[in-house]
């Protein structure tokens, strides 16, 4: 299971409480989504942002290189009784609570350790709707596959 996909199962896991998002789901990147919003509002979107590898870890041996990965989730938002977006604001910040809640210190497996924030930022704004994302890093290994 991709680290994106056991993100999206932390979530939604029913033990840790209501996730508060009416559609939760995986996309390829954040340019994915710009054509088709989502059916019910407030949406996450979990999706890897990129990944940068170390130089090869071994002096010898098969290549083993840790690589740095960013987890995005992209959180929609609207209000229709603020145009400005304020409103929006304000359910994007009880949703980036929540997540945070959920996403910091999770060790997903594969991972080296556990999960960390590491930035967010406003997207888009448009028809009432606020696009945040919010990028989670964590490392893993990557190894040369054995013949």
């Amino acid at each position: 299971m991709s680290i994106p996909s056991q993100c999206l199962a932390r979530l939604n896991n029913p033990a840790l409480g209501d996730a508060k998002f009416r559609t939760l789901g995986l996309a390829v990147n954040l340019a994915a989504l710009k054509g088709v919003p989502p059916k019910a509002l407030p949406a996450g979107f979990l999706f890897m942002a990129g990944e940068e590898a170390e130089e090869n870890a071994r002096a010898t041996g098969p290549v083993l290189q840790l690589v740095h990965g960013l987890v995005t989730l992209l959180i929609i938002a609207d209000d229709k009784s603020d145009a400005r977006g304020g409103a929006a604001g304000d359910q994007v910040e009880a949703l980036k609570a929540e997540a945070r809640r959920r996403l910091i210190g999770f060790v997903p497996v594969g991972a080296e350790g556990p999960m960390e924030f590491d930035a967010g930022e406003a997207v888009d704004f448009a028809a009432n709707c606020v696009w945040w994302e919010e990028r989670y890093a964590v490392d893993f290994y990557i190894e040369e596959a054995q013949a």
